[in-house]
């Protein structure tokens, strides 16, 4: 059984170690297909996302945690310069005019443990999130790396997630999406 909550302290190595499994500079290419992380949060930013916003959402299963997802405010990614150009450019992103960081929140990282992809586990923990986000702000948004096929996949067809315009973060061509809650 999966049990979907919030994360606990307890629970930031394990978050820290699933994230570096599933970051594109430790997954072959072959197992890239499967999806993978361009970045992975360490500790104190996820401590700070769970103390400062509670925004940071595990499924477990027999008491491993095996996937994890952060959607936090935009004033929690003002640290990251790249968030922060693209929080002053949401309304540029996406064809809904009232989309931007006043009125979402930023979906990612996320990532599920390699032997647990396949069992709708993704579309589960953003179901979890959804019913925790409906009353904090009108949409969710996100943007995943155009080779990253799966994930583009699973973030349009299983949550339903809108495509909005492509985006170039550091060189690297991304995909913005976005829902409304």
């Amino acid at each position: 059984m999966t049990i979907f909550r919030l994360a606990e302290r307890k629970d930031v190595d394990a978050l820290v170690a699933l994230q570096v499994a599933s970051h594109i500079s430790n997954v072959d290419g072959d197992c890239q297909k499967q999806g993978f992380l361009n970045t992975v949060l360490p500790a104190e930013c996820l401590e700070k996302a769970m103390d400062s916003e509670k925004a940071v959402y595990v499924a477990e299963q027999s008491g491993e945690v095996v996937a994890m997802a952060v959607c936090a405010s935009w004033d929690f990614w003002a640290f990251s310069p790249s968030l922060s150009n693209v929080a002053t450019e949401l309304p540029k992103l996406t064809p809904e005019q009232s989309l931007n960081e006043h009125t979402s929140v930023f979906w990612g990282p996320v990532c599920v443990a390699q032997h647990c992809r396949g069992q709708g586990i993704f579309e589960r923990l953003f179901a979890y999130v959804l019913r925790e986000q409906i009353n904090k702000k009108p949409f969710i948004f996100t943007y995943v790396h155009e080779d990253n096929e799966v994930s583009l996949t699973v973030h349009q067809k299983k949550c339903r997630m809108l495509s909005g315009t492509a985006l170039n973060i550091n060189g690297q061509a991304f995909r913005s999406l976005y829902i409304a809650i």
